[in-house]
């Protein structure tokens, strides 16, 4: 029976009062964390900050823009620009960002409210909203992505809405939507490699819309934002070089290789020490598991005539390897995975799935949403007695979390659910069919 029949089935009282307990301890930790610390911390403004210093000298001084110092794209400076407008006040603008930031994750929640589920009646409906509410409302990488007005938020609506438009075949808006996504941050391209193979519609228009957005960046900003931006972005991340991949908030597959390869002992900084021979042997190691990656990935894309459910499914694993296979991936940005959370959300609640992909979604919303406050997680794990082995005694306990990639192995559990859910599920379809 599926999860969600149960539920129904459970007395209308007990209902209400668990539902109580969700909608109470939800208000007060959005209210707190999402609401009032973004509110009373205006000049947490984060990586933004960094990436408009630039953009002001070029408002204030008509130059053209030499300095991008977190490779932030040529559609965050064009969305960007309006904003400047409140530039003087640090208050007005934070608040400002805060606003649009609380605007696109109201309309990524509603796109996969009504687009993933279609529940039937009042009483599902309800039972659906609450639990989606529940899971993004609670996600502590969103309220953290929320107080530092960081555009993760701006992608994770792209990506929604390329999902909507890619299911009312919307292709050119599609191609737009991924393309927008890719030129705010770099990570959503893989979507656009994805289409490759996928549509080749989607990616004809993905590509167009990406030089044409360059094209006009270039002739708005200079080339730095504009033509020169994708090959300085490409020597950033490619090869066994990636600028800070072991910085120990690096939670990718490339960060945890490389820190593995090292030892998992850091210097006098926070980054993890590695020898150049120990990178090189890291980079072909990583090499590895990125070529398996993207083989699965594109062997999948290649399944011809798939339904909406699986096309669901299909997003959320790109969305996932989007995360694993950065050269860098901090905890904040699986803000990003928000899309992939609720379409598991939908195989929990409708199908009737095997007791072990229930623990494996639950455990790994647990290692990267932490629902429970951080602090209280990471006494689940022995970091100072880790530390203390390894001479690492300068991180502390949250840290330790990401020095260690704790939550890799939760995109890699998540990871787990959807191609597990993919075989389990093909399995039943070729048994259906031959009973049929």
């Amino acid at each position: 029976m599926a999860l969600i029949e149960s539920i129904k089935k459970v007395k209308k009282n007990r209902l209400k009062l668990i539902f109580a307990i969700i909608f109470l301890y939800t208000a007060i930790h959005f209210a707190y964390s999402g609401v009032y610390f973004p509110a009373v911390h205006a000049e947490k403004i984060g990586q933004v900050e960094e990436e408009i210093v630039p953009l002001a000298g070029f408002l204030n001084g008509g130059k053209f823009i030499f300095d991008n110092p977190r490779q932030y794209g040529p559609f965050f400076i064009m969305v960007m620009t309006p904003f400047m407008i409140f530039h003087a006040d640090k208050t007005v603008f934070a608040s400002a960002l805060l606003a649009f930031g609380y605007l696109l994750t109201v309309l990524a929640f509603c796109i996969c409210y009504k687009y993933i589920f279609q529940p039937d009646g009042k009483e599902e409906k309800r039972i659906v909203f609450w639990l989606l509410l529940f899971l993004w409302a609670n996600f502590a990488p969103l309220l953290y992505i929320t107080t530092v007005r960081n555009i993760e938020i701006w992608e994770l609506f792209l990506i929604c809405l390329g999902f909507l438009m890619y299911a009312k075949r919307k292709y050119f808006w599609t191609g737009l939507s991924f393309a927008a996504a890719a030129l705010t941050k770099m990570l959503p391209a893989i979507f656009i490699f994805y289409f490759l193979f996928k549509n080749r519609k989607v990616f004809f228009y993905s590509v167009l819309s990406i030089l044409s957005i360059v094209v006009l960046a270039n002739f708005i900003y200079g080339p730095n934002i504009g033509i020169l931006y994708l090959p300085f972005l490409v020597t950033r991340a490619v090869g066994s070089k990636t600028w800070a991949v072991t910085f120990f908030e690096n939670t990718s597959l490339k960060g945890f290789v490389y820190k593995l390869f090292g030892g998992f002992r850091t210097g006098s900084s926070y980054a993890f020490l590695l020898s150049p021979q120990g990178e090189k042997f890291a980079f072909i190691a990583v090499t590895i598991f990125q070529v398996l990656i993207l083989s699965y990935l594109i062997c999948m894309a290649l399944k011809k005539n798939v339904g909406k459910e699986e096309e669901m499914v299909q997003f959320s694993l790109v969305s996932i390897a989007m995360i694993i296979l950065a050269p860098i991936a901090a905890l904040e940005y699986s803000t990003l995975l928000l899309f992939a959370y609720s379409a598991g959300l939908y195989l929990v609640l409708y199908k009737d799935l095997p007791k072990y992909m229930y623990l494996l979604y639950g455990l790994s919303y647990l290692l990267i949403g932490s629902f429970i406050p951080l602090s209280v997680l990471v006494k689940a794990f022995p970091f100072r007695a880790i530390n203390a082995a390894l001479g690492n005694t300068k991180f502390d306990m949250a840290e330790s979390y990401k020095a260690y990639c704790i939550p890799l192995f939760g995109f890699i559990l998540i990871a787990l659910f959807f191609g597990l859910y993919r075989a389990w599920n093909n399995k039943k379809l070729k048994v259906a069919n031959i009973a049929k």
